[in-house]
């Protein structure tokens, strides 16, 4: 088998035409017809070539014996990492030096499969990175990152009061920095959301713990299972955005600073108080949101969201500190012919690089444009030869992202985008 497309499952209409080029089948385009249920038709068209040129920005290898759920670009002074977790239970660490990525070392194994991994840094900290890894069983791990010498050391570990099960497991983590007490002790909010649709709270330091564990508060929300979540801090707050398999994204806003030693206080008492529940619910999608990704520009936050039902979404709130949250627009468009699974988007001004990545094999740069919100274009694709299960960018060379795309393997991309709207 060289070729498949994922139609997706739900009784569309489809039709499909495919061309080859003599004497070489890896070569090949393919135009796919779909009916949408109001009626109308899109057309979505792929193809790739075999040519020195379509590889100069794309390395792709096997780094896991089974399917990437997650990664995360660690940027330090001098070093980049990146940071995989895998269906096959283990947590990789990588460095990039030039294009390639090298193998550093293995993180414990979890019990059961890593479903989230994540990094957080302090601005013009000592070079330490916050690394969470989750998975099966509710199990969270935390270490902490040299990047100087890409030594890794344990820090503590996650534990519920409640028993669980390998069928329990932990869909999604995110880590922020919390603007510390004093100045001395740094310490870092990690959300993670499991299979049974709670939340979890969690406050950790950059020193190890006497017990080597840490426990959290959770939060129970609609009863379906948390797919992704999005952090961004605003001020003296950060956003929490949570997507579920309903559809629904979720915004909490939690407090940024410290108001007592987490070391001696439980997560909420240390944020102050209970954490109570959202603040506003979004019906995003028609089903499971899969991937979040949040920026802000000016008093404005630009939530992306991709889902199951194919479909990309961009969220615009008006943000002001002390006031109510309100909703200024959603726009959806149309992506493919397959469920999208993650997403990213890059601020520049008031225009937005958004990066989608899903089952459809194929990476694809969007550019929105935040003051005109009718400007959404798809300006750009490049096939993943990957299902894109999970995705980040970093600032690579020459002022461009350097996209990785995980799946069955792992891939780096890199897109040469334009610095104003394409007329």
């Amino acid at each position: 088998e060289f070729l498949r497309q994922d139609t997706g499952g739900r009784q569309r209409r489809q039709c499909f035409r495919t061309g080859f080029e003599e004497g070489n089948p890896q070569s090949y385009s393919l135009a796919i017809l779909s009916g949408l249920k109001d009626g109308t038709n899109t057309i979505n068209l792929h193809k790739t070539m075999v040519d020195t040129k379509a590889n100069k920005y794309n390395i792709g290898d096997v780094m896991h014996a089974e399917e990437i759920n997650d990664l995360c670009w660690i940027r330090g002074v001098s070093t980049t990492h990146l940071i995989t977790g895998s269906n096959d239970c283990t947590v990789k660490l990588f460095e990039l030096r030039g294009k390639q990525l090298n193998f550093i070392s293995d993180l414990p194994p979890h019990e059961s499969c890593v479903r989230g991994v994540c990094a957080s840094s302090h601005l013009g900290s000592d070079d330490c990175s916050l690394l969470v890894t989750a998975g099966g069983k509710l199990s969270m791990e935390f270490y902490l990152l040299h990047s100087a010498t890409s030594m890794v050391s344990s820090l503590c570990s996650y534990r519920i009061q409640d028993k669980s099960t390998i069928d329990h497991r932990m869909n999604v983590v995110r880590a922020i920095p919390l603007l510390p007490l004093n100045g001395l002790w740094k310490s870092h909010l990690v959300l993670a959301g499991d299979s049974d649709g709670k939340l979890h709270f969690v406050v950790v330091g950059e020193t190890p713990t006497l017990r080597r564990t840490t426990v959290g508060q959770t939060l129970e929300l609609s009863g379906r299972p948390i797919l992704t979540i999005e952090l961004l801090r605003v001020g003296e707050e950060i956003l929490a955005f949570v997507g579920t398999t309903g559809g629904e994204v979720a915004l909490f806003r939690l407090p940024a600073r410290l108001i007592s030693d987490a070391r001696n206080e439980t997560s909420a008492k240390c944020l102050g108080g209970d954490l109570s529940g959202p603040d506003i619910i979004i019906r995003a999608h028609q089903s499971g949101v899969n991937g979040l990704s949040a920026a802000l520009i000016d008093s404005k936050v630009i939530v992306c969201s991709v889902g199951d039902d194919q479909c990309l979404g961009v969220l615009v709130f008006d943000v002001h500190i002390g006031e109510d949250v309100t909703i200024a627009k959603h726009v959806k468009r149309h992506q493919s012919a397959s469920a999208q699974k993650s997403v990213k988007v890059v601020s520049q001004n008031n225009l937005c690089r958004v990066y989608t990545s899903g089952h459809d094999e194929m990476l694809c740069l969007w550019l929105f444009d935040v003051d005109d919100t009718t400007f959404f274009q798809l300006v750009a694709s490049s096939p993943a030869c990957t299902s894109g299960c999970a995705m980040d960018t970093i600032q690579g060379e020459k002022g461009r992202e350097l996209i990785a795309v995980g799946g069955v393997g792992l891939e780096l991309h890199s897109f040469v985008w334009l610095r104003c709207k394409p007329q």
